[in-house]
């Protein structure tokens, strides 16, 4: 009989474990669920305070946008400008300010995208951009030393470019010939060059 008794105490006792096992997960799931609704709640209410204010913060920009508006006109008329002439403009930087208070995050996300943009496009012709730099650079030195660039990179526009960097320019070369020939001779030289470039 002891064991009898002991065997349906243990029987009471597991089925006792189950209840409360079962009773413990419903209670999980209920407040896991309870939990689920008052966070869910909680993002609707939040929602809601965020479109109230945006609607109390779109009413205040549009009243800092009003009284800007007002003092400008007024300044422009006390500088004797018409209002008129510049509404174009005027209204074009009403919308931006309205857009810039009421959705900022856009804003923000299209300046960094344009930011982004030029600095990839930037990126993109670094090489292209330091060429140009460099043969800006190299033709305003070089052309206020007096030496012209060559019209083509070829053996003769080479050594035309090394002529004029050496001294040995067309210039140099009829400056030192009178020096050396004398003037009379070498406006003789020069007669004779030019009728030599007209044959050819």
């Amino acid at each position: 009989m002891g064991d009898k008794a002991q065997k349906e105490v243990e029987k009471k006792l597991a089925d006792l474990d189950k209840k409360v096992n079962q009773a413990a997960e419903e209670l999980k799931e209920a407040l896991a669920e309870k939990r689920k609704e008052a966070i869910a709640a909680i993002d609707k209410r939040i929602e809601e305070m965020k479109e109230a204010m945006k609607g109390a913060i779109s009413k205040l920009a549009g009243l800092l946008v009003d009284a800007l508006l007002k003092l400008f006109k007024w300044a422009l008329s006390k500088i004797g400008v018409s209002y008129e002439s510049l509404k174009d403009i005027v209204s074009k930087g009403i919308k931006v300010v309205t857009s810039l208070v009421t959705s900022p995050g856009s804003f923000i996300s299209n300046m960094i995208s344009a930011v982004s943009g030029g600095i990839s496009k930037f990126v993109d012709n670094f090489l292209t951009h330091l060429k140009n730099g460099f043969f800006e650079w190299l033709t305003g030195t070089v052309s206020g030393a007096g030496i012209t660039l060559p019209d083509t990179w070829d053996l003769k526009g080479i050594f035309f470019f090394i002529g004029q960097v050496v001294g040995l320019g067309w210039d140099n070369l009829k400056e030192k010939l009178g020096i050396v020939v004398g003037k009379e001779k070498d406006s003789t030289g020069r007669r004779i060059n030019r009728q030599r470039r007209r044959r050819s």
